[in-house]
């Protein structure tokens, strides 16, 4: 029986290939946790919290200047030039909670152009003015 079998399916057994299986299955995890990440963060509930008296209010974020050795600047990671840069420093520092300022500038920068983001920033009314460095 068993060599009529072999003689009409040519010889060979099926074979159930398992990796490429695998691999999809592994393509798929990462695809719904990465959708799955995504959705938490744009969940946006609308809730009533509570009172109480004994709250505290949240530190502001900080707000990350970024200087690049060509001149460019970036306001919390969007490019912008220095004239819009200001008015929105401005517009910050007018809102209840003033938030510091980091400044953090390429290794190529020169000092002349850190200190007149500086001075942009303080002209802009901030007064938490921070340089970002890397620990050795």
């Amino acid at each position: 029986m068993a060599k009529n079998r072999d003689a009409f399916l040519g010889g060979k057994r099926a074979r159930i290939e398992i990796i490429p299986m695998i691999d999809i299955m592994m393509f798929l995890l990462v695809f719904f946790v990465m959708a799955t990440l995504k959705m938490m963060t744009g969940a946006n509930l609308q809730l009533t919290l509570p009172d109480s008296s004994t709250a505290d209010t949240l530190p502001p974020q900080p707000v990350l200047l970024g200087v690049r050795a060509d001149g460019t600047a970036t306001l919390n990671g969007r490019a912008m030039d220095r004239a819009h840069i200001q008015a929105e420093l401005a517009r910050l520092d007018a809102a209840a909670t003033k938030p510091a300022i980091v400044i953090a500038g390429d290794k190529g920068v020169s000092s002349e152009l850190l200190i007149d983001t500086m001075n942009l920033a303080q002209q802009a009314g901030a007064s938490q003015i921070s340089i970002a460095t890397e620990q050795n």
